[in-house]
């Protein structure tokens, strides 16, 4: 009994450590990272899985900077798409993928200034407290604007998601001159920059004010837009509402070339999780279980316990007596019958046994009377057709048991009517004739017998 209460403890424990696990409330973690195995709502595990599951192989992640991917010739002629809260890259290696054929899908709250210097355009943030309108639990309408592959349709989203928009870059020629130079930029390159014509794709529509959230334009082979939704492109935005097809308008701007997400996970990077110990609203367990170590150790406690009650939990064990199987008397009874049977000299008992369980499974088996002698050839072909025996075998057998079944009828009558009508007879009683008759035609099994009930045999094996 004591080793049991081991285990009622372990047990005990074990069901308060994973019902606390699973109602304690999830704290979560609201910066956007778009990392790829992040699972909080501004990360992109979700969002990922839900566009490979829809692009198929056309869908691929990249953890690298966007400048390193731009050099990587594997990826030359892809569409990329880049997801940052910062954007940053060298021009040159921009400009020149995009008019080799790639297209490059930024999306960002902030561009680096050369960048903004170069394209033209900037973000500014859109001031939702400025707007008249209730915040908690409203929504933005947007609008995707008419293209080659769509038709114009409304959205909604979430103000969280459309927090900026695109606007003009306040012009600098002596900036942008210092960044042509700092690039060595030719100013061919750079004067046809400047002519791209940027068209709106989305827009948003705040109390009659337009802003424009996405911009694409042609440039060289390839296009570049800039979309000011981030947040679009993560788990969050991906659940709500029916953003998914938003998204799958804005990928399928490319057409049919590869989508290539770019995300840059920082080598300190650490999720940030609610382990803080100081805070009120924090346990033990979620600081023991915030550190590597830690948590390995609170595992192998864990693992330890488990085994010392497994080890523990079973009781002493007493002899256990052996009991003999009943003996199987089958065999000695079939032999006390057959002796029987033999001892008596009654042999046409034994072959009409065998004839009437013959009877039987024939009945079972083929659904057929082989006593019926008006279906003796239907029966004959039956049972032919079935064993695999030849017609001529089982009708000389069929015929055999017949003749031997009515001589042996013929016998026991005359022997009957012999008895019944002597002298000396004439008064016994019915059990005394039967004795009297079964003694007078008992016999020792002849040569002919021992075939009939081979044959017999034969058919008896193969039904």
């Amino acid at each position: 009994m004591k080793n049991r209460h081991y285990v009622y403890v372990f047990i005990v424990i074990i069901i308060v450590v994973v019902a606390y696990l699973l109602l304690k409330e999830h704290k979560f973690s609201w910066t956007p990272t778009f990392i790829h195995n992040d699972t909080e709502p501004y990360g992109c595990e979700l969002f990922d899985s839900v566009m490979s599951s829809s692009l198929g192989n056309r869908y691929e992640v990249v953890e690298d900077e966007l400048e390193n991917v731009l050099c990587m010739k594997n990826h030359q002629g892809k569409a990329l798409l880049c997801t940052g809260s910062y954007m940053t890259a060298n021009p040159k290696s921009l400009f020149k993928y995009i008019e080799d054929g790639g297209d490059v899908i930024m999306a960002t709250f902030n561009l680096d200034d050369d960048l903004e210097a170069l394209i033209g355009l900037s973000f500014e943030y859109i001031d939702i407290f400025a707007i008249n309108q209730p915040i908690e639990g409203d929504f933005i309408d947007v609008t995707y604007l008419n293209d080659r592959n769509y038709n114009q349709k409304n959205y909604k989203l979430s103000r969280c998601i459309v927090q900026e928009h695109i606007s003009g870059f306040k012009e600098d020629k002596d900036f942008i001159k210092n960044v042509e130079k700092k690039y060595e930029l030719q100013k061919s390159a750079v004067k046809e920059l400047k002519k791209t014509r940027w068209k709106d794709v989305i827009i948003s529509n705040i109390q009659g004010r337009k802003h424009s959230l996405m911009k694409t334009a042609r440039l060289g082979k390839g296009n570049i837009s800039l979309i000011s939704m981030p947040l679009l492109f993560t788990n969050y935005g991906i659940l709500e509402n029916h953003n998914h097809e938003l998204v799958m308008r804005v990928l399928n701007s490319s057409q049919s070339k590869k989508i290539v997400r770019t995300t840059f996970k920082p080598d300190d990077y650490v999720p940030e999780t609610s382990m803080d110990l100081n805070s009120d609203k924090k346990s033990l367990l979620n600081y023991i279980l915030s550190d590597k170590s830690l948590q390995s150790a609170f595992y192998l406690f864990l693992g330890g316990l488990l085994v010392f009650a497994v080890f523990n939990m079973r009781r002493e064990q007493r002899i256990i007596p052996v009991i003999k199987p009943r003996k199987n008397g089958q065999l000695e009874f079939i032999k006390q019958i057959g002796s029987l049977y033999k001892r008596n000299k009654a042999a046409e008992n034994i072959i009409m046994k065998k004839y009437s369980m013959l009877v039987g499974k024939i009945k079972n088996t083929l659904h057929i009377d082989i006593t019926d002698l008006a279906n003796e050839k239907d029966a004959i072909d039956t049972i032919t057709k079935y064993t695999g025996l030849t017609s001529e075998s089982v009708r000389n057998t069929l015929h055999s048991i017949y003749e031997y079944k009515a001589n042996i009828d013929n016998e026991e009558k005359n022997i009957r009517n012999s008895f019944k009508y002597r002298r000396e007879y004439k008064n016994i009683s019915d059990e005394t004739l039967e004795y009297l008759v079964s003694k007078k035609k008992s016999k020792t099994p002849d040569k002919k017998m021992v075939e009939l009930v081979d044959m017999m045999n034969k058919i008896d094996e193969r039904l």
